[in-house]
């Protein structure tokens, strides 16, 4: 999906910060200020769940001890939200340079199913004989990204290219909020509910940020910048089994500030 992008890149790079301007009271000549702070809005869109904030997942393993010998399957389905939007502030270094940050909100969702069994299975029938048990997990939270960026244009000095800007800097990622329900059917068919949270593997991860934009003025001021970015980040928010937040994250989308 391409989140409709609002950022407060108000100013980027191509162009000079837009002036305001003002008469001088002693020459009545008209005095032309610049505009170095902006602040505005920033959306994105995770087009690929394997390069977003959940993917789905499943994995396998077997333990011997303790006894008896027990095949664990665990599967993990994303329900997170493939968007996300906050405020953002922007200042203007110079006409080719430019400071920018961000706090965006993403949504977290997702379940875990995780399947156990032991025991001895008849291999000449068709049904599995062994005992097993089911544990559904459900989880939510919230996730807020505060990337630091510097945006650079200069590919080209006049033409298309002109418009389009390099961005690079750093992200940092920390989950609140996490909620978690897990629902235990035991082999006699029993059920209970559990209400802990699951603990993140890392409640705080930075990331290393790289992007690519084109910045579009329209005849009203208004600056449309749509945008590309890719984030490698140091670790995972959740790394347990089949839950893997990726470490590698594609946003795409629009700004525009006013």
């Amino acid at each position: 999906m391409l989140g409709v992008y609002l950022s407060g890149c108000c100013l980027l790079f191509g162009q000079a910060p837009s002036p305001t301007q003002s008469d001088s009271p002693e020459t009545g000549q008209v005095l032309v200020k610049t505009k170095r702070f902006s602040v505005g809005l920033r959306g994105r869109g995770l087009p690929l769940k394997s390069f977003s904030t959940m993917q789905n997942r499943t994995t396998l393993t077997t333990t011997t001890t303790p006894a008896p010998v027990r095949d664990w399957t665990f599967t993990t389905a994303s329900h997170s939200t493939s968007w996300g939007i906050g405020p953002a502030v922007e200042y203007q270094v110079t006409p080719a340079w430019t400071i920018t940050a961000e706090l965006l909100y993403s949504r977290l969702r997702y379940t875990k199913v995780t399947s156990i069994y032991w025991g001895t299975d008849d291999s000449t029938t068709t049904t599995d004989e062994r005992s097993k048990m089911f544990r559904t997990e459900d989880t939510r939270g919230v996730l807020w990204d505060v990337p630091l960026l510097v945006h650079h244009r200069g590919l080209a000095a006049s033409g298309p290219l002109s418009k389009v800007y390099v961005a690079a800097g750093a992200s940092l990622r920390t989950v609140t909020n996490v909620r978690s329900s897990t629902l235990t059917q035991g082999p006699d068919n029993s059920s209970s509910t559990d209400k802990t949270t699951t603990q993140p593997s890392r409640r705080n991860v930075v990331g290393a940020v790289v992007g690519l934009g084109f910045r579009i003025v329209d005849d009203f001021r208004i600056n449309w910048t749509p945008e590309i970015r890719y984030t490698r980040w140091a670790g995972s928010t959740f790394g347990l089994d089949s839950t893997m937040s990726p470490r590698n994250q594609l946003e795409v989308g629009m700004a525009f500030t006013f």
